[in-house]
């Protein structure tokens, strides 16, 4: 079994708590203990800003918790008084995090005799800021996580795989295959939001992490807009394959008639565009992945005017149910290939600010 930083700085962080809360005397220590697992987070920017959430949480906890056991005393009334009130400030200021922590503090010092409260509160935040101190500069001292190339290598594997989702669809759309469902692309997606939102907490939090990374921000959007690209691929091969099953019914229906010679026209140019998709975003991959610099390309319409042409050609030769349906597909698919194609075409003009920064 592999053995990773976390589960290492995990065990440190807890023993050093423990010793150093069973040195001031601290009862229970196990409190420091947990505070220093609960606020080792993946990124150091997250331990900070949660850090500042458990802190104001706990003074606030402890505010309640002595102002409602000096006026009610303590018991199991009043504990659950004070964990609603807790839990009304937390849920209203966003800060679910510390929220537990927040009663368990609470439920603590309402556990002690009255003329103990006080102690019990000084106690228990001791311990509280012996464990946000440890696990602060373990995480930020011992191999602080960085993210930038674990982002790379996930963001690459979910763009290379939604550009090829995408092409399937639009080969599937004109074969006429029984399309299938690419499931293994959600969860990538998942990861790489996230692995992203990590990376951008290690960007922007410069005031107070000394030890992060100094990010780019034009880097991170175009990582983000890259993202976003690679999520849309997705959804429009989705589209794409939801309308091939009642198109492949509505043929079989007509007997299979062959396709005229206008309509084969288009199919040629819808693999030709999806053609060009792939080769724009191969030219993209080179370009962020291997710093490769590429020369941008023009966004220019002659290709869906040639396109519009040979549909209307088309037209004059058609009408009813069957060639309204078909119109309704192809312009569905052309819309959502021409969407791919700009899209990608608008990435590789961000590339060029990408080198400009310097990143």
């Amino acid at each position: 079994m592999y053995v990773g930083a976390r589960i290492i700085k995990t065990g440190l962080a807890v023993t050093i708590s423990m010793y150093l809360a069973k040195a001031l005397h601290l009862s229970p220590a196990v409190f420091a203990a947990i505070t220093a697992v609960v606020n080792l987070k993946p990124s150091v920017a997250q331990s900070w800003k949660d850090a500042f959430q458990q802190i104001t949480t706990h003074i606030i906890s402890v505010i309640i918790a002595l102002a409602i056991g000096y006026i009610l005393g303590g018991n199991p009334l009043t504990m659950g008084l004070s964990s609603i009130i807790i839990i009304f400030t937390c849920l209203k200021l966003n800060w679910k995090n510390s929220l537990l922590m927040g009663i368990v503090a609470a439920i603590f010092i309402l556990d002690s005799s009255e003329a103990g409260f006080l102690a019990h509160a000084i106690n228990r935040s001791t311990g509280i800021f012996i464990g946000l101190g440890v696990a602060l500069t373990i995480n930020s001292l011992l191999a602080p996580p960085k993210y930038k190339n674990r982002l790379l290598d996930t963001l690459q594997e979910l763009h290379q795989a939604a550009v090829s989702e995408f092409e399937k669809a639009v080969t599937e759309f004109i074969t006429l295959k029984t399309p299938e469902r690419y499931t293994v692309l959600d969860p990538l997606a998942n990861k790489t939001k996230e692995l992203l939102q990590y990376y951008h907490d290690e960007i922007n939090y410069k005031g107070y992490l000394r030890f992060a990374p100094r990010g780019d921000d034009t880097y991170y959007l175009f990582l983000k807009h890259l993202t976003d690209y690679s999520v849309g691929l997705m959804e429009r091969a989705e589209n794409i394959r939801q309308i091939i099953p009642a198109r492949i019914d509505r043929r079989k229906k007509a007997g299979n008639l062959p396709l005229s010679e206008e309509y084969q026209q288009i199919q040629s140019m819808l693999l030709k565009v999806s053609k060009t998709v792939h080769d724009l975003n191969d030219k993209l991959r080179r370009s962020y992945i291997y710093r490769e610099p590429v020369e941008p390309e023009e966004i220019r319409d002659d290709f869906w005017i040639e396109l519009n042409t040979i549909i209307e050609k088309w037209q004059h030769k058609f009408s009813g149910h069957f060639y309204l349906h078909a119109l309704m597909e192809v312009a569905l698919v052309a819309h959502e290939t021409r969407w791919a194609a700009r899209e990608a075409k608008r990435l590789l003009f961000e590339t060029i600010n990408i080198d400009q920064a310097g990143t």
